[in-house]
């Protein structure tokens, strides 16, 4: 009898999760050449000697959260030497162009409140202030106008 109540316990928390549309995000880890290489030279002065950073490290996923044409770039580093006991750095960055002549000239970070976490990522349907809400290991993540923050009820 106890493993039965054990089992519909599990099963009534399961029913209770609430499952958020949206895309999941996939990290790749070997395309996008000319934004792995400017990522590989952004983190490679925080790696560490007995974890040297590779390319291949370097997980990309290219999104437009703010919808204004413009791709935004998703980056997780599943390197050892950049890595916590929650996961690896996760960052955003938004490409910058000059109103000239609209050549790429680099990416800024967007800010965030998360750090190091699990790669289980998902870019959800709504959105908040103009940037798609986030869904990181289970937490819901909003832009709050100028950061992604942790969005509490």
């Amino acid at each position: 009898d106890v493993p039965l109540s054990f089992d519909r316990q599990k099963s009534s928390i399961k029913e209770q999760e609430e499952e958020f549309e949206g895309i999941d995000v996939v990290f790749d880890y070997q395309g996008y050449p000319k934004e792995r290489e400017f990522f590989y030279q952004h983190y490679l002065k925080d790696a560490v000697k007995e974890h040297p950073l590779k390319k291949d490290d370097i997980g990309i996923f290219l999104y437009d959260l703010d919808n204004d044409g413009t791709k935004e770039v998703l980056v997780y580093l599943h390197n050892l030497g950049l890595c916590g006991v929650k996961g690896c750095l996760f960052e955003i960055f938004k490409s910058q162009y000059t109103l000239k002549d609209s050549q790429k000239q680099g990416y800024q970070n967007l800010p965030t409140g998360w750090g190091v976490l699990p790669e289980r990522v998902k870019i959800l349907d709504n959105s908040t202030l103009g940037y798609r809400d986030i869904e990181i290991a289970g937490s819901i993540w909003k832009w709050n106008g100028s950061k992604y923050d942790e969005f509490k009820n």
